[in-house]
């Protein structure tokens, strides 16, 4: 079996930062060559509930459609937070919208 290229990802947390340094972050790295970026899925802030939590596939529409080449997806995107066929019309609609470069991991979603 023919070995295969190792690939390198950012994760970037939308909790706690601006979208302006998420998104510096995230243009650095396609900048740079990574493979992939990631974002969360959370919809409150795991570290202060008090405090805001963007919404992963907005922020994640925004800096696919600011970056060139770079992958994006959710780690993981919770499977409880939406109905399945609006995730399905979210996720193909981005990955037109992005050429292609939308990767989907997809979870059971958990906090008390």
């Amino acid at each position: 079996m023919p070995a295969r290229p190792l690939r390198f990802g950012i994760k970037v947390a939308q909790m706690g930062g601006s979208y302006a340094q998420i998104r510096e972050a995230w243009l650095e790295a396609d900048r740079l060559g990574f493979d992939s970026g990631w974002l969360h899925d959370h919809l409150l802030n795991q570290n202060d509930v008090t405090q805001p939590e963007d919404e992963g596939w907005t922020v994640l529409t925004a800096l696919l459609v600011e970056s060139r080449r770079i992958r994006g997806g959710l780690m993981v995107t919770a499977n409880t937070f939406r109905p399945p066929s609006v995730l399905a019309k979210i996720v193909t609609t981005l990955d037109v919208i992005s050429g292609g470069r939308v990767d989907v991991g997809l979870g059971a979603g958990w906090f008390e």
